[in-house]
């Protein structure tokens, strides 16, 4: 075990955490067949993660110790590391049209639901399609300081309101400016 073993992290730390895996959630519950069983779905798969992350973090943290870089992927060196670096790419971008095709469905319905489908039709989605793409690519680039702040807002405004206000006001953040 490393010398600078710390025995737990900063609490903004978890709530990333906890926030990201909120509003994941929150997609998943609106696309089930039966929603009711929602809540026992994500008590059992938070606790899957809580074991399996868990797990993994304290090797990677007892094997590196302080040093051990966010992506753990990075501490992999070599030809192999490398590899694996490379798969992750791909499996990062092969999962792109799976993670955005909703939001694309439900913004194209509203943008192109009253044209004919044409030709026109066709090349119009493909244009918004390509320049959504780039822009959140182009915000993501430029708020990437801000990644922390902003799972937690996105994480609130999937729970209760009353937490999501709450939240807002511990972070100093003014609701109506979003």
């Amino acid at each position: 075990v490393s010398q600078e073993v710390v025995a737990f992290a900063p609490p903004e730390r978890v709530m990333i955490f906890a926030g990201t895996a909120v509003y994941a959630f929150e997609a998943i519950r609106e696309g089930m067949e039966r929603p009711e069983l929602f809540s026992g779905m994500v008590v059992g798969m938070m606790l899957l993660f809580v074991v399996i992350l868990t797990g993994f973090g304290i090797l990677g943290y007892f094997a590196w110790g302080n040093s051990v870089q966010t992506v753990v992927l990075n501490e992999l060196s070599g030809g192999f590391g490398s590899l694996v670096q490379i798969c992750y790419v791909l499996a990062v971008v092969c999962g792109y049209p799976l993670a955005i095709f909703p939001t694309f469905t439900i913004c194209e319905a509203k943008l192109f639901g009253d044209f004919p489908p044409t030709l026109r039709r066709k090349w119009l989605k493909n244009v918004f399609r390509t320049a959504l793409t780039f822009g959140m690519g182009l915000l993501a680039y430029t708020m990437a300081a801000y990644l922390p702040i902003f799972i937690s807002m996105l994480s609130s405004d999937a729970a209760p309101q009353d937490r999501g206000r709450r939240l807002r006001a511990r972070l100093g953040v003014d609701s109506d400016r979003l």
